[in-house]
């Protein structure tokens, strides 16, 4: 599988466009502190400070937000730092390591495994496919 924008890749992660979807989940008071606080960390956030940021029990917001994207709170960050990823390996030269530390995940493996896994092809992949 090849992408060649960014849209594309937001339509395989949320099944539309991402600001389509942050647009329908802003209409939530709850959803939109919880969606604050994922910008203010940069995706540094757990499922749990979330439901804090969030005002809402864990439970709550699991599933409110599983009822507005389909994904749990953990699924839809990780979706989110993949894109976060994939924008930054396409306008940027930044080592794929520094992209994947900047975005959220700890180290290369959760980049790598995550990628394949949502978007099956590797961050390598989409940065050779975004230079040709």
């Amino acid at each position: 599988m090849s992408y060649s924008t960014i849209t594309e890749i937001e339509h395989k992660l949320f099944c539309r466009s991402y600001s389509t979807l942050m647009s329908e989940l802003r209409l939530d008071p709850n959803l939109s502190r919880a969606l604050d606080s994922i910008e203010t960390n940069r995706g540094w956030i757990s499922p749990v400070a979330l439901a804090k940021a969030a005002g809402l029990s864990r439970t709550v917001l699991s599933g409110r937000l599983r009822e507005r994207t389909g994904f749990s709170p953990h699924q839809f960050l990780i979706r989110r730092r993949i894109l976060e990823a994939a924008q930054l390996i396409l306008s940027t030269d930044f080592s794929l390591l520094e992209i994947a530390l900047s975005v959220g995940f700890r180290d290369m493996n959760g980049l790598d495994r995550n990628f394949k896994l949502l978007l099956a092809m590797t961050p390598r992949d989409l940065r050779k496919s975004g230079q040709a």
